[in-house]
């Protein structure tokens, strides 16, 4: 039980979207290079993503919208350069950089004199993961699969039932 649990937390992460697009997202799942009005204001990350990529957060309801989940198990996750910049960084060319004392403390071990290189945010796991923890979102550059996706009622539907199995006697558990 204590195992479906933790995986459960750490695969499960949200995407939102518009209410009209629920029906073909399930049919033909989530694809880079859409267009989106929650990522207008960071469509310049899109020249170092190489695509418009699919934004992901372990938040559900963080962006308006109706809020799917996603399975990223397997999947690759790059930092989320646009919620790096809403959350304080400066952009300049291939690199990130925060004021003095501005700086988000998962990320200052990778800074150089307040900078972070934009490749390392996009290709080191351990830089990666930092800013995943500074942001609670992350970027998927590649196509996920409807088989991954659920409307996230069904969630709530788990919890209930890893709840209501927690509360049952041992003897009713086998």
């Amino acid at each position: 039980m204590k195992l479906l649990r933790e995986y459960i937390r750490e695969s499960l992460m949200y995407h939102s979207t518009a209410p009209d697009n629920v029906s073909a997202i399930q049919l033909a799942g989530l694809q880079i290079g859409r267009e989106s009005a929650h990522t207008a204001a960071g469509s310049w990350a899109d020249d170092h993503y190489n695509t418009r990529p699919i934004y992901v957060s372990v938040e559900r309801g963080k962006y308006t919208g109706q809020p799917l989940e996603v399975d990223t198990s397997g999947l690759t996750l790059v930092a989320d350069l646009p919620t790096l910049v809403d959350s304080g960084a400066n952009v300049e060319e291939e690199v990130l950089w925060w004021d003095e004392g501005a700086e988000p403390p998962a990320l200052v071990p990778f800074l150089e004199m307040g900078e972070i290189q934009i490749f390392d945010l996009l290709n080191d796991p351990d830089v990666i993961q930092a800013a995943i923890n500074t942001t609670g979102t992350a970027a998927v550059l590649e196509d996920i699969p409807p088989d991954r996706i659920r409307i996230s009622e069904v969630r709530e539907y788990i919890r209930a039932l890893l709840t209501e199995a927690a509360r049952q006697p041992e003897d009713f558990r086998r």
